[in-house]
């Protein structure tokens, strides 16, 4: 608890604890603290790199509730780990002290330098480039400029390649700052680190033990004030992995905190079995520091460790569902008060593992049972205070024992981690009242209620969790055409439609956006194709958590018209004109997914897989022997049947190839198959495929194959006798035509307009070369003669685009630069001019 006091018996006492610790624990880590502070919405609080939380520099309280209100609910916080490593018992994490030193254990099973500036707190806003930072510069007594340029460094800078989440936007599994999004989903602050306990000084300085060889990597998010529950919470994930060479068994997790709810003497503290929560609130009408309106402060499992469960069991990991699995929930309540067999274990010494395990499987630090009180019928229990002190029922604090200095943990376990497994924990930190018309009991209620509303939705959120496949997108650029394709990778196909998923695949959508900021709100759909089935309505997921039932207000018609995997576009949704070569349009493809609640079918929409494209005439640049969109029809050579024609459509004209395919039949049952051969290379591209699937069948080699049936009865039916031939031609480069495209090769657009020198994203800057042949390298230089990029193409495309940066992935200045174009194949080189005109505006 922080006091506001001249002299502060508390602080000087840790102080006191901590020079005491010196003379025996010299290289522990106590000093140089480096952290981040968490501070988007009503919570200001501190996030340190050794996985102490919620305390100041000054060891002051450092969980402020409301922000700015220098209120206080929480003094320390941290996360405890026990478990048994070749009989023994060992312990590590944080409390008071820490017994971690910040970093990841690298691939050689040594810790990485501590000191480094890596290891340090990151910290991301989505919005930092737009958005007002004074209240941060306030809350942080810093300067606006400050806040901005460290949101900046740790975008750029931001460690995926070590775990920190980010959002992939195109969706190639590689952290790129100026097109992925860091940190989670939809979240509007995210802080990350990494530690480890491979320093044996450090892990007996907290727990008296030897190091066990966990990496453990910490995700904290946030939200805005929206006037529900986020807007007083934080939510943290905390991901174990065992690097170890030793299997942890019996392992159990704690999460940890001594709360002050304002003044540290008067609080009373609680548990919540039936919403996996613990919580701590003052325990008088009127807080010397919060006054009448104290609020309530407590911990909310979201996700625990997964073990292994029934057949129908299903738990959350890594950000899907998995069968056959199941999460653990709270297994105890423990480390309750500051004094006696129940209070603080004395750290650092060969009886605190011991102490600390005893607490995390609900027993006092000696390994007493908790006992229920004889007036309550007696007995043990590892949920002590799990009754209701605001109706005065069931086993609640304050009777037995008086008002005091609190502490609680939430204890999870036991379960076992083998060598190389990886363990996760999800929950959130919340606080709620601390305003006018709430009690210090209704402070309570509502904390409760943010728990169970945070419950539903992130169970819901993953219950209905739907397909992580994505979707491999080919985009074929042409003359005043564009074609997307993403028919042909068959695995991955598999992977959308056919995997079982809480939602089952239903059906694609195709949009196009304005810019881009790819906002779907605004977007146009240009198709949207889904299974030939009996669903015809389907309503996107909502669900009322005050009803405890979806919403089914809004309503789309599907129309049943087969899956397709390609679109052909030629007109301009948003300009409503054909399109024009050179210009760059937005598209991007989603699947959907269905699923049925009672008498309604409700849908999920996958993210959209985004997409540039660029029409052009440079496609023009060799002779093209069939086009985009036409049909090869195949000849029958054996057999008379007359009742499908059977073809083949040009979807990639780039891909065709010089081959000859033959198409056969074979009848199980009353179904057929047919089996196609490449007899060019001798080899199957479907063998027994389904003739009459119900939706398109996966491309090969540029070409969709399939039949129509003719509009009359026919004499003679299909049998297994018939056979079909077809041949596809590659696109010819006759030599002298490209040589004639020579002076056409160009630089587009030049000049290029609006490269702003504050702004290091290039997702928005770009300019084409066009014209190309098969290969050509391209070398850019700036005025001064010194190489600033080489970009290298070897591909049947003709256009090449270069995001204008250099080699080291940074946004080139503006100014006047020079392409020196190779064609290896023709022993020429052209020589193009490029002028980059920054913008006139600089963002804040």
């Amino acid at each position: 608890m922080r006091e506001n006091y001249s002299f502060n018996f508390r602080t000087f006492t840790s102080f006191f604890l901590i020079i005491f610790s010196f003379a025996y624990h010299t290289n522990a880590q106590t000093a140089s603290k480096v952290y981040s502070k968490f501070n988007i919405n009503r919570i200001s609080t501190y996030i340190y790199n050794d996985g102490i939380a919620d305390v100041q520099l000054n060891s002051n309280s450092g969980f402020e509730f409301p922000k700015g209100s220098n209120l206080h609910t929480n003094h320390y916080g941290g996360f405890i780990w026990g478990g048994k490593v070749n009989g023994k018992i060992t312990a590590g994490g944080s409390s008071y002290r820490s017994g971690l030193r910040p970093g990841k254990i690298l691939p050689n099973g040594k810790a990485d330098d501590p000191n480094s500036d890596m290891a340090r707190v990151f910290r991301v806003r989505r919005d930092y480039r737009t958005a007002d930072l004074s209240m941060e510069a306030k809350d942080e007594n810093k300067s606006v400029s400050d806040i901005y340029i460290q949101y900046e460094k740790d975008w750029k800078q931001w460690p995926a390649s070590d775990g920190a989440p980010f959002v992939d936007l195109n969706k190639d599994g590689v952290y790129q700052p100026g097109i992925d999004i860091p940190g989670i989903i939809g979240a509007d602050q995210t802080l990350w680190f990494v530690a480890n306990d491979l320093d044996s000084i450090q892990t007996k300085y907290f727990t008296g033990s030897l190091p066990i060889g966990i990496e453990m990597q910490v995700t904290v998010w946030g939200y805005k004030y929206d006037g529900t529950y986020r807007g007083d919470a934080l939510f943290k994930k905390y991901v174990l992995i065992n690097k170890s060479k030793n299997e942890i068994k019996e392992m159990c997790f704690g999460i940890w905190a001594d709360p002050d709810v304002g003044d540290a003497s008067d609080d009373l503290a609680g548990c919540d079995t039936t919403l996996n929560m613990v919580y701590t609130f003052g325990g008088k009408d009127n807080d010397l520091q919060y006054g009448k309106y104290s609020p309530a402060f407590g911990y909310s499992l979201l996700q625990g460790p997964v073990v292994d469960g029934l057949p129908n069991d299903k738990a959350i990991f890594k950000n899907r569902i998995i069968g056959g699995k199941k999460n653990l929930k709270m297994s105890a309540f423990g480390w309750i008060f500051k004094h006696l067999d129940w209070g603080d274990p004395q750290l650092g010494t060969d009886k605190t593992a011991e102490q600390l395990y005893n607490f995390l499987n609900g027993k006092s630090k000696s390994g007493l049972d908790w006992q229920i009180p004889q007036r309550l019928g007696g007995g043990i229990t590892r949920f002590p205070f799990s009754g209701d002190y605001v109706n005065k029922t069931g086993y609640f604090d304050g009777v037995e024992n008086a008002l005091s200095d609190k502490r609680m943990m939430l204890c999870i376990g036991p379960f076992n981690v083998a060598a190389g497994d990886t363990q996760e924990v999800v929950f959130m930190e919340s606080a709620a009242g601390a305003v006018k018309s709430k009690s210090h009991l209704d402070a309570i209620v509502q904390l409760k209620k943010d728990a169970a509303s945070a419950i539903n939705n992130y169970s819901h959120e993953f219950k209905y969790y739907t397909n992580p496949a994505k979707i491999d997108l080919d985009i074929i650029n042409l003359d005043s055409q564009v074609i997307l394709d993403w028919g042909e990778n068959i695995e991955r196909i598999k992977q959308i439609e056919n995997e079982y998923y809480e939602y089952s695949f239903q059906g694609y959508n195709v949009y196009q956006f304005a810019d881009s900021a790819y906002d779907k709100a605004s977007a146009k759909l240009l198709l949207s194709c889904d299974k030939a089935d009996n669903i015809n309505k389907i309503s996107p997921v909502k669900y009322d958590n005050l009803l405890e039932k979806f919403e089914n207000n809004t309503v789309f018609y599907t129309n049943n018209s087969g899956v397709k995997r390609f679109f052909i576009m030629s007109f301009d949704s948003i300009t409503k004109k054909p399109l024009i070569n050179w210009s760059q349009i937005y598209l991007g493809v989603t699947y959907f997914s269905t699923r049925k609640e009672g008498n309604n079918y409700y849908y999920i929409e996958s993210d959209v897989f985004r997409c540039k494209a660029l029409p052009n005439s440079a496609s023009k640049g060799g002779n093209q022997n069939s086009l985009a969109g036409s049909f090869i029809n195949a000849a029958q050579v054996y057999g008379n049947s007359n009742e499908y024609v059977f073809s083949a459509q040009i979807i990639n004209p780039f891909k065709l190839g010089n081959y000859d395919y033959q198409v056969s039949f074979n009848k199980i049952g009353t179904d057929f198959n047919f089996t196609l051969v490449n007899l060019t290379t001798g080899k199957l591209v479907f063998e027994n495929y389904p003739l009459f699937f119900q939706g398109d069948i996966p491309h090969f080699n540029g070409l969709r194959f399939g039949y129509t049936k003719k509009g009359y009865i026919p004499v003679f039916p299909l049998k297994e006798t018939d056979v079909f031939r077809f041949s596809a031609k590659s696109i010819i480069y006759e030599t002298q035509l490209e040589i004639n495209q020579f002076a056409n090769i160009n630089v587009f657009p030049n000049p290029f307009y609006g490269l702003n020198k504050m702004d290091t994203r290039s997702s928005d800057k770009f300019v084409t070369f066009t014209h190309l042949p098969q290969e050509a390298v391209i070398r850019i230089f700036n005025l001064s003669g010194q190489l600033v990029r080489v970009l290298e193409k070897n591909s049947a495309a003709k256009t090449i685009t270069w995001n204008l940066c250099n080699n080291d992935g940074w946004l080139i200045p503006g100014g006047f630069y020079i392409a020196q174009i190779e064609l290896p194949d023709y022993g020429k080189i052209k020589t193009l001019k490029m002028i980059i005109i920054p913008s006139s505006t600089i963002n804040p």
